[in-house]
């Protein structure tokens, strides 16, 4: 029964970005002709006109895909775990647990097919140059997998504690900076309570609890380091120092997410479709995180607000 419910999403997913896909492909093939027309300065107008409209084409493409990306994560949730759909699968020989990982499998697997074509794709254009940097590209895929495994995490744990389709992407967002922005509200408080309170940085516990900020810092910032290569000195991206090692810990959060996630989902009742959270024990929790952010955040936004001067000075 596992293999035909990953069959089943697989072949629902595909349906999904059969045409995006083909489509993004066809544009950045076309863009490996075009883009030198805009940083030709001898070339002609045609050419410099069509490199920026295939590199337009293939921006709204990339952007359209990430916007269908996350609305069909959320559709895909709703209706296989919340929905009606979610009924009818209860009501199948399959636990929960298997409905459970078959989506996440589906879903984690359809990126890691992703990046592998990019692998491959990636590896077919550095092979006119006589050389692939295998190192380089295996240590990309493994940090894009590694990413995609701690977010996709954090996304099920989020779609588990609600039954509400749009609460989905407002708890995602909260997990991601809810900690950043209290910080910065309570630095901003300090300024007016506290005399000669300066402050532009933040703790490293406050860092580490906001996810973007420190992958940001510690994976995607990278440092160019200068290597020989072929009798030339050329530029590599490496990653710096102590990336890789907060890359492992935020992969070992995100399967205690994805554990926990599980843990909810076997717990949670069917009639919580619908519901913005899905377990009473829950809702106090939320309804007080809400009120102190909101509370700590209304005053600074009012005050800025109201002292704003109403006219322009001349």
């Amino acid at each position: 029964m596992l293999g035909k419910l990953l069959k089943y999403d697989f072949r629902s997913m595909w349906k999904q970005f059969s045409v995006i896909w083909p489509a993004a492909l066809i544009l950045a093939f076309i863009n490996r002709f075009t883009v030198f027309g805009i940083h030709n300065p001898g070339g002609s107008v045609f050419g410099e006109w069509m490199g920026v409209v295939s590199m337009g084409l293939f921006g709204g493409v990339c952007f359209t895909m990430v916007i269908l990306s996350a609305v069909f994560v959320l559709t895909r949730f709703y209706k296989g775990l919340l929905g009606d759909e979610g009924y009818l699968m209860h009501t199948l020989p399959v636990t929960r647990t298997s409905q459970f990982f078959t989506h996440f499998l589906s879903g984690f697997g359809l990126l890691t097919a992703g990046n592998l074509l990019i692998f491959l794709l990636s590896a077919l254009a550095m092979m006119p140059s006589g050389s692939v940097d295998w190192a380089a590209l295996g240590l990309w895929l493994l940090v894009t997998e590694l990413l995609e495994l701690f977010f996709l995490s954090l996304g099920t744990l989020c779609a588990m504690a609600t039954g509400w389709l749009l609460a989905i992407p407002v708890l995602y967002g909260a997990a991601n900076c809810i900690v950043l922005l209290v910080c910065v509200v309570v630095q901003f408080l300090q300024r007016w309570f506290y005399f000669g309170f300066e402050s532009t940085t933040f703790p490293m516990a406050v860092i580490w609890l906001t996810p973007i900020a420190r992958l940001s810092t510690a994976v995607c910032g990278y440092a160019d380091v200068l290597v020989p290569r072929e009798g030339e000195e050329v530029y590599l991206r490496v990653l710096p120092e102590g990336g890789m090692t907060s890359l492992l810990v935020y992969t070992i959060v995100g399967l205690a997410l994805l554990a926990l996630g599980w843990l909810l989902y076997r717990r949670r009742p069917s009639e919580a479709a619908g519901d913005a959270i899905a377990f009473r024990w829950l809702r106090p929790i939320v309804r007080w995180t809400v009120g102190l952010c909101g509370g700590l955040g209304l005053g600074p936004v009012s005050y800025t607000h109201l002292t704003l001067p109403t006219k322009l000075e001349v």
